[in-house]
């Protein structure tokens, strides 16, 4: 096996992927978010938990994977909609998590959302949409151009009251 692992290094010069959480300890509370949801794939309520679990892990393709293979009704609800944009957001691909943030800002208007979920969707919208139009896709590839479309996106004007 190791003679095999030597030969593809050295054929593509590249190491194998590894698992995606290699290295960070998992813990009995994601052991038991994964258990449930496998369980009850239509409680959005863990799922979106271990979409938190896995985002807070630096796993967001796995948060995104677990929140693709829901139910569709289970996707159609909002707080799951706006799961899906913030895993899609963590995975580098601007224009899919803006389209995916719209998506999830429309759920909540239909079905009511908490008033921090939509002004975090918001927020993120905002930033989002400025890194597409500054061409930006990955904000780890390009985290200047990144921060300065998030700049751009959460500046605030003030106006200065006159006494005339």
């Amino acid at each position: 096996m190791l003679a095999a692992a030597g030969t593809w290094l050295a054929a593509t010069g590249t190491t194998p992927a590894g698992p995606a959480l290699t290295g960070v300890r998992s813990g009995a509370e994601l052991d038991a978010l994964e258990a449930r949801v496998s369980h009850a794939p239509n409680d959005h309520t863990a799922l979106v938990q271990l979409t938190d679990e896995y985002l807070s892990q630096g796993a967001p393709g796995l948060a995104a994977a677990s929140l693709e293979r829901a139910p569709e009704p289970v996707k159609e609800r909002a707080v799951v909609a706006d799961a899906h944009a913030r895993a899609l957001t963590e995975l580098g691909n601007a224009t899919v998590a803006l389209d995916a943030q719209k998506k999830a800002l429309r759920a909540c208007a239909e079905q009511g959302c908490s008033r921090s979920i939509v002004a975090r969707g918001e927020r993120r919208l905002r930033v989002l949409s400025e890194m597409v139009r500054l061409g930006v896709q990955d904000h780890l590839l390009e985290p200047n151009r990144a921060l300065i479309a998030y700049r751009i996106a959460v500046r605030e004007v003030a106006l200065e009251h006159s006494s005339q």
